[in-house]
C-alpha cells in the first residue's frame, strides 16, 4: 500500500489534489448542518466581511457542534475520500481500462464508502447529517435511537469501506496493466 502511495503522492499535482479535495469535503461536512443559518446570514444586510468571518468561525469551531466521534469521522472521511479520489484519478490517467474493466468492485467500494461516510457525518445532538432527515421522513427514528451511537456507526462503516477501497486501488496501482507472461 505504501508503494502505491509513493507512486501517487510523489507527484505534486496529486498531493495538491488530495489537499484541495480533503479541504472541500471537510468544509462541506462542517458547514452543511448549518445550511439554514448560513442562508439567513447571507440573506441579511450585514457587510460581506462579517459574513466571511461567520463562515470561517463555523468552519474553524468544529468542536462546538460535534462530539469527539463526529470530529474523528469528519476528518477521517475527508482524508480518506481525498486519498481515494487522488488514487482514482491516478488510475484513470495511468490506465483507463484498469478501472472500468477489471475494477467494477473498486467503483462499488468507492461508492459504498462515499454513501455510508456521508450517512455517518453529523453531530451527536441531532444524529447523522443525512441519515436522520431521511429516517424521520420514513418513520425510522426508533431504529436510529436504538443504535448505540445514534447513527455514528455509519461513519465508521464508511471509513472501513474507504480503507478497503484504498487497499484495492493500491493493489491495482502496483500491479502491471498487462497480463503476466507464462
Amino acid at each position: 500500500m505504501f508503494r502505491a502511495f509513493g507512486k501517487v503522492f510523489s507527484n505534486t499535482g496529486y498531493l495538491l489534489l488530495f489537499l484541495w479535495v480533503s479541504g472541500k469535503v471537510y468544509i462541506l461536512s462542517v458547514l452543511f448542518p448549518n445550511f439554514s443559518f448560513i442562508k439567513a446570514v447571507f440573506a441579511s444586510s450585514a457587510p460581506i466581511e462579517k459574513k466571511a468571518i461567520i463562515l470561517a468561525s463555523l468552519t474553524a469551531n468544529i468542536g462546538a457542534n460535534n462530539s469527539l466521534f463526529s470530529i474523528v469521522i469528519i476528518i477521517a472521511i475527508s482524508v480518506l475520500f481525498a486519498v481515494n479520489f487522488a488514487m482514482i484519478v491516478f488510475m484513470i490517467r495511468k490506465n483507463r481500462s484498469a478501472v472500468y474493466d477489471k475494477g467494477k468492485g473498486n467503483l462499488l467500494g468507492i461508492s459504498g464508502g462515499l454513501i455510508t461516510g456521508a450517512l455517518g457525518i453529523g453531530c451527536a445532538a441531532c444524529g447523522s447529517l443525512i441519515l436522520t432527515p431521511v429516517a424521520i421522513s420514513i418513520g425510522a427514528t426508533g431504529i436510529l435511537a436504538a443504535l448505540p451511537y445514534g447513527g455514528t456507526e455509519f461513519g465508521f462503516l464508511g471509513i472501513g469501506l474507504f480503507m478497503v477501497s484504498i487497499y484495492s486501488l493500491s493493489k491495482k496501482i502496483n500491479d502491471p496493466a498487462v497480463c503476466p507472461i507464462d
